[in-house]
C-alpha cells in the first residue's frame, strides 16, 4: 500500500499545519531575538496538539495557559529569586488567575508547565 494512502489527506493536513504554525512561531520568536526561542516552536507544538473537533476550544484554553505562564515566569525570573516558595506563589497565583479567568484545568495545568521552564 502506497504511502500517502496509509497517511491518508487528514494526516498529511495536520503535519503540514503543525509544521507550519511551530516554524512560524520559532521565526517570529527569532525575529524577535528572545532567548531560548525553541520554547515558542515547542509550545505551539503542545497547543496544536489537540483533536480537530476540539482544537478550537482545547487550543484557546491551552494558549492561553501557556501564555500566562510564560508571563508570570518572567516576572518571577525578573522580579525574585528562584526558590522554591516563589515558585509556589507563581503556580498558586496562576491557579487563581485562570479561576478568575473561568479558564480550565487544562489551560492551568499548560500555565504552570509554561511557568517551570520559564523560571
Amino acid at each position: 500500500m502506497p504511502l500517502f494512502a496509509r497517511l491518508g489527506w487528514g494526516g498529511l493536513e495536520h503535519a503540514a499545519r503543525t509544521t507550519v504554525a511551530a516554524t512560524v512561531s520559532l521565526a517570529v520568536a527569532r525575529m524577535f531575538q528572545l532567548p531560548e526561542a525553541q520554547w515558542a516552536a515547542i509550545s505551539t507544538l503542545v497547543v496544536t496538539q489537540s483533536t480537530l473537533g476540539a482544537a478550537l476550544t482545547i487550543s484557546g484554553q491551552r494558549f492561553a495557559g501557556t501564555a500566562l505562564g510564560a508571563a508570570a515566569g518572567g516576572l518571577l525570573a525578573t522580579y525574585l529569586a528562584s526558590s522554591a516558595l516563589a515558585f509556589a506563589i507563581g503556580v498558586f497565583g496562576l491557579g487563581l488567575v485562570c479561576a478568575v479567568l473561568r479558564l480550565d484545568r487544562a489551560a492551568y495545568r499548560f500555565a504552570g508547565i509554561t511557568l517551570a521552564i520559564v523560571v
